[in-house]
């Protein structure tokens, strides 16, 4: 247990301050309020404890969350030294080398290889595309959007990456300049704009994008009305995960307002590209620190791994066999919470210490125990993987996969809850290992021992509205029509839990295979994961 002196250096409580403000971007933060009042979650949470921990040697996500104000993190600071012989996963500069005349050469990270290697079998499917929509209101200026895309494919070396086979294997190649259309579809002369512009949304995120050619991105602006459009991106994911969609449409929002108002873009530093990235996360493996991680997971996730199916009575033997083509295919169904409920549930969690992930993962946990008879539930999650610092602007696959393993003979809500926690807290500060290394070293001592998870959950953060004085607007689009979900989703796991929290409101989407899950099923099974965050959040209120 780390020692908490009374009284924090001055010095450390201004290095803590400093850190939450480029984190936040809120100046003058009382000390003593809680980061999650002060406008944090669990993605800027990792930031802040990432940043801490390279500028003083020593800052746990568990000390983080015990005391979570900017003087507690102080006096954390003042009683704990850096453990040692400690090696955290190795923190990029932050700035990467400027664009050359050649076209450079990395090797795949083992995601991008396994991904390559479906891919490639597949060529045809569009199976790994992520897709993203903003809704544009105000009078849009597209030459300005083709410099930002000019600009944005110039700064970050995924969007000049393409793949090529050399003959012992793929090898990823990121050209020095790459051309960049932005694309027009005027819908305005249609009977249903709208309509029409989301069924070409739908389309356009299922179609392939060949690897050999970059960039490996397609930019729509689908003209609904002459002040009225809706901006569509979409990308590989061998080179893009979710964060970095999130990113490039904040840059590009940036990027425009800034050349729009300036005619030029203010100077900023170019971030690591993810191929070096690549190369350096390569030699980590080799560390003492990703030895440790090694044996961390080797011992949390030891078979047996029992299947949500094989319980007594299991509501999940109705589930239905297909091959793994069909299996691929995938269907949604949502919900929501109101922003009351919402605000409940963050109440509930920030007063026993923990972010609103926890506390819908424990529900969402408790959910499947009581659907399958299991106590042994495994659930899966993406980790945005960029606590380190210049991590924040980087564009690539570095999200990683981690499994969330609960052990649930207790099913008071509370005690559940304070599980997930510690389930987090204990996975999260081992997060740098590649999934893919786990999996490997699973397979190693345990051969054949099945699959490790059954589900996942995953956590989004949007992007919010701002009205500017220029009265443009870029704004999340929303549709009832799920037009932005993948159609074709290559995992084997059975259900894909999303949350993200969209004007003050929590937004579910229960993801299922539609080859072997009811659509009657599902929509049951996410009413009652949604009855169960409001039960838990309640039962937590009522514990506090």
């Amino acid at each position: 247990m780390t020692t908490v002196p009374a009284a924090p250096d001055p010095s450390l409580e201004a290095s803590v301050r400093e850190v939450w403000t480029e984190v936040l971007g809120i100046p003058d933060i009382d000390a003593t309020t809680p980061f999650f009042e002060a406008g944090g979650n669990s993605l800027t949470a990792m930031r802040v404890v990432g940043r801490l921990h390279a500028r003083h040697g020593t800052m746990s996500l568990r000390a983080f969350m015990s005391h979570p104000t900017i003087a507690g993190l102080a006096r954390v600071l003042a009683g704990a030294a850096a453990p040692a012989g400690a090696a955290a996963a190795p923190a990029p500069p932050a700035a990467a080398s400027p664009v050359s005349g050649a076209a450079a050469r990395y090797p795949l990270s083992r995601a991008q290889r396994q991904m390559w290697e479906i891919a490639n079998r597949l060529p045809e499917v569009g199976l790994f595309i992520v897709a993203s929509a903003l809704r544009v209101d105000g009078p849009l200026d597209l030459a300005v959007l083709e410099r930002v895309f000019a600009e944005l494919v110039t700064r970050h070396e995924a969007l000049r990456t393409r793949f090529e086979d050399v003959g012992e294997g793929p090898v990823q190649v990121v050209e020095p300049h790459v051309e960049v259309t932005v694309e027009v579809e005027d819908h305005t002369a249609d009977r249903d704009p709208v309509r029409s512009c989301e069924r070409r949304m739908a389309v356009a995120g299922r179609e392939a994008l060949p690897l050999d050619r970059a960039p490996l991105m397609r930019v729509v602006v689908h003209r609904i009305a002459a002040d009225r459009h809706v901006f569509f991106l979409s990308m590989h994911h061998i080179v893009c995960d979710g964060q970095s969609l999130t990113l490039l449409e904040s840059e590009a929002i940036r990027l425009y307002r800034e050349i729009a108002a300036n005619g030029a873009r203010t100077p900023r530093p170019v971030p690591l590209g993810s191929g070096r990235l690549a190369e350096q996360r390569a030699e980590w493996l080799t560390t003492g620190a990703a030895a440790r991680q090694r044996a961390f997971w080797l011992d949390r996730l030891a078979p047996p791994f029992s299947r949500l199916a094989d319980g007594p009575g299991s509501r999940f033997a109705e589930l239905g066999t297909a091959s793994f083509a069909r299996r691929m295919r995938s269907a949604a169904t949502s919900a929501k919470l109101s922003a009351d409920d919402a605000r409940t549930v963050s109440a509930a969690a920030h007063r026993h210490g923990m972010t609103d992930f926890m506390l819908v993962l424990g529900a969402y946990a408790a959910t499947l125990r009581a659907w399958s008879g299991q106590s042994d539930i495994r659930v899966a999650t993406n980790l945005a993987n960029r606590a380190a610092p210049g991590m924040d602007e980087v564009v690539g696959l570095l999200t990683n996969t981690t499994v969330l393993r609960m052990s649930l003979t207790d099913t008071d809500p509370v005690a559940v809850s304070r599980q997930a926690r510690e389930v987090c807290i204990d996975a999260f500060e081992n997060q740098e290992l590649p999934f893919e290394e786990v999996l490997a070293a699973l397979q190693d001592r345990h051969p054949g021992a099945g699959a490790v998870f059954d589900a996942m959950l995953v956590a989004q953060n949007e992007i919010d509205a701002v009205t500017p004085a220029d009265g443009l607007v870029f704004a999340p689009y929303q549709s009832d029509r799920n037009v932005l979900g993948a159609q074709v989703v290559a995992t084997a796991c059975d259900f894909v839990l999303t949350v993200v929290t969209v004007e003050g409101e929590l937004r579910f989407e229960l993801r299922y295979k539609s080859a072997t899950t009811s659509e009657g099923l599902a929509a049951e099974l996410l009413d009652a994961i949604t009855t169960a965050v409001r039960a838990t959040a309640a039962a937590l209120i009522e514990a506090a």
